[in-house]
């Protein structure tokens, strides 16, 4: 083996593949997370670009690009980016007035529905200055098929102050020659079929997870809308500490009170628009991780479509969802990418994924939850995280 050639070949996991086969229409499958930062009124893009500069050895993958292979080589892989250059990066643009928090959310979204260019890393950052009080904010964003969101939130982690150092990055490595993909191509094929009783078990269990919890299909209703251009974001604040009390009190967790919230403002949502359903189907996502880890990206999770009634008592609906949802807390996790990860892709290669998101009736909408860090981060030095 050539000293200069990798080690390993880094192919999208099944997963990944699915993410990549999902990004299609004029919603680009990116995710993003927004810092606001305390004292920040003279933060210069020249001091984020030299912090993250010296951070990101910590995550290789954001010095890599993807790379699509030909016919019989294996699925894409991901390869050094010797042409990487930060400035492509991280840019800076003033908030709009009156530089609020609504502001800053329209900026974030622009950022965040901006298609990333596939030719190089799949992640950008954005510092947002003008806001009022002297803060600034950060938003990064990364494509779906980078990291779920656990994952992305452990690569934010490593950029931050405190993170681990990693003092010396090492230079870009040659992609893997095409003997050796073809090499690894039959090994992963060879594995595979190893591995097919197994499969066969996953795809029982994908079954499963995927089945209704609750009851039958999804009510029709004007949710369900082919998808546009136009996003929006909005903040709705809880306290904490109350709702994990009401979660004790009803033997839930805070993701069964947030189920019930998300119900009961869809309720009223719907009533408005002259629209009466008595529950709606979500579908929400199930991580198989059990840590985050910043060299351990990519997406290692699947989604269980739930029937949330949508009673006019919200303890009621939180008894009900509390019993819908704890039956599954001992299942395994993520199973449903075994059965819908070759469905997508099979959509998206003859053109048609776009079509059957936008008329499928399986659910109404989506609702997903991540622990955010347990204590303050703080970027640059004397800047403190705020959420």
């Amino acid at each position: 083996m050539n000293a200069d050639e990798p080690a390993t070949v880094e192919r999208l996991s099944p997963q990944d593949l699915m993410q990549l086969a999902c990004d299609v229409g004029p919603a680009p499958m990116q995710v993003a997370g927004i810092l606001i930062l305390d004292a920040a009124d003279e933060l210069a893009l020249s001091t984020v670009v030299k912090a993250i500069t010296g951070r990101i050895n910590a995550v290789p993958r954001l010095r890599q690009r993807l790379a699509r292979t030909a016919l019989g080589y294996g699925s894409p892989i991901w390869v050094d980016d010797p042409r990487f250059d930060i400035h492509q990066h991280v840019h800076c643009v003033h908030c709009p007035a009156p530089g609020d928090e609504q502001a800053l959310l329209t900026v974030a979204t622009a950022a965040a529905t901006r298609r990333l260019p596939a030719d190089r890393p799949l992640w950008s950052m954005t510092l947002v200055t003008g806001l009022t009080d002297g803060r600034a904010g950060l938003v990064v964003v990364m494509h779906h098929v980078v990291a779920d969101g656990l994952a992305g939130l452990a690569v934010l982690t490593s950029l931050v102050d405190g993170a681990a150092p990693v003092p010396h990055r090492r230079p870009p490595r040659p992609p893997p020659s095409r003997r050796r993909l073809l090499a690894n191509a039959a090994q992963v094929w060879l594995r595979a079929i190893a591995a097919f009783p197994g499969t066969l078990r996953r795809l029982h269990a994908a079954a499963a997870e995927l089945r209704p919890i609750g009851t039958a299909p999804a009510p029709a209703c004007s949710l369900n809308q082919p998808t546009g251009e136009r996003r929006m974001l909005a903040i709705a604040r809880v306290d904490l500490a109350a709702a994990r009390t009401v979660a004790h009190v009803h033997g839930a967790t805070v993701n069964d009170v947030l189920l019930a919230a998300v119900s009961g403002a869809l309720r009223s949502l719907l009533r408005d628009r002259g629209e009466i359903v008595d529950r709606l189907v979500v579908s929400v996502p199930a991580s198989a991780r059990r840590t985050a880890d910043a060299t351990r990206l990519g997406n290692e999770v699947g989604v269980i479509p739930v029937s949330l009634p949508i009673a006019d008592d919200s303890s009621e609906r939180l008894k009900t969802i509390t019993g819908i949802t704890r039956h599954r807390k001992e299942a395994p996790r993520a199973a449903s990418n075994a059965l819908l990860g070759p469905v997508f892709r099979a959509l998206a290669r003859v053109g048609l994924f776009a079509w059957f998101i936008n008329r499928q009736r399986q659910v109404n909408t989506f609702v997903t939850n991540i622990r955010g860090p347990e204590v303050g981060l703080n970027f640059p030095g004397h800047c403190r995280h705020r959420h």
